[in-house]
């Protein structure tokens, strides 16, 4: 939910880009593609990653964001991930596992 309204105008004009991009194709005699809302879904997928990323979600007021874990800098992806002196991270991405699969689609 806190993406969907941080980011609305945003997946508004995406959606609304997809939708005349084949409206654009049937009116030239293409052929629409099986899926009218694909670059809408890339594009979402893209804010969604860069939401985490750029560290957005984490100046959205959410209680427990950022995690105490990103705070700490508790990172998987090195030898020693508890270690004192690891930097900060941005909350979400330890293993890159959650932030990798991040998929936008609609049904």
């Amino acid at each position: 939910d806190t993406f969907a309204f941080a980011r609305l105008p945003d997946i508004t004009k995406a959606l609304e880009d997809s939708i005349a991009g084949q409206l654009e194709t049937m009116m030239m005699g293409g052929h629409p593609s099986g899926n009218p809302f694909a670059g809408a879904e890339s594009s979402i997928t893209t804010m969604m990653k860069n939401f985490i990323s750029l560290q957005e979600i984490e100046h959205m007021g959410i209680e427990g964001v950022p995690t105490q874990a990103a705070l700490n800098g508790v990172n998987h992806r090195l030898k020693h991930p508890y270690a004192k002196g690891n930097p900060r991270r941005p909350s979400f991405i330890d293993t890159s596992l959650y932030w990798s699969t991040l998929t936008a689609w609609f049904d």
